[in-house]
């Protein structure tokens, strides 16, 4: 199972990590191909225009870390964190209607729906899951135990009698911070 065994304190409760479930080998081997690059660049000396190309390259990693290793699903005894490529958003379990894990994961809520890449199904499985050649195996796939996982810890936090609260938003200001100083410093070594 993929799962990851990680769990982060989530006030006095464990929080289990589930995902990200794909393009890690791609973001791994980008961010090795941005090192080299940085490196190759500044062989000749850092000048303006390499500080300038230097800064576009960490643009580049910082996208690849943000979309393709950042996101992750974290699921504790009354919070379902969902953590997005530039935004983490809290959503207690009781609010929780249903989950369902397609192109991408959604977490349907009493007021609205929220989306995560975390945790995804290919094409080929949707096509097959919906023509029924496919069932359900948590046991054996990944995105059916998420799925099983999650409705029943928001099933089990609706017995319980959890409040029904509103969900809540945080930027991912570490990254966005730093696009938007090596944009800037990009802008300012390419101006000059």
């Amino acid at each position: 199972m993929p799962a990851e065994g990680s769990n982060v304190a989530d006030g006095g409760h464990e929080t289990q990590k589930l995902g990200p479930d794909n393009g890690r080998v791609v973001a791994v081997i980008g961010l090795v191909f941005g090192v080299v690059a940085v490196v190759t660049i500044l062989q000749d000396g850092p000048g303006d225009g390499a500080l300038g190309f230097v800064a576009v390259v960490l643009v580049l990693m910082v996208l690849i870390w943000s979309v393709l290793l950042r996101p992750a699903v974290f699921l504790g005894s009354t919070t379902l964190r969902l953590r997005n490529a530039f935004v983490d958003v809290f959503i207690p379990l009781a609010s929780v209607e249903a989950v369902s894990v397609r192109q991408m994961m959604v977490v349907h809520t009493v007021d609205r729906g929220f989306h995560s890449t975390a945790l995804t199904r290919h094409r080929r499985e949707l096509t097959k899951r919906d023509q029924g050649k496919v069932s359900v195996d948590p046991l054996n796939n990944f995105a059916d135990f998420v799925e099983e996982r999650i409705n029943a810890r928001a099933e089990d936090a609706r017995a319980r009698g959890d409040e029904v609260g509103p969900t809540r938003r945080r930027p991912a200001w570490a990254e966005i911070s730093a696009l938007a100083v090596l944009l800037v410093a990009a802008a300012v070594f390419f101006a000059r």
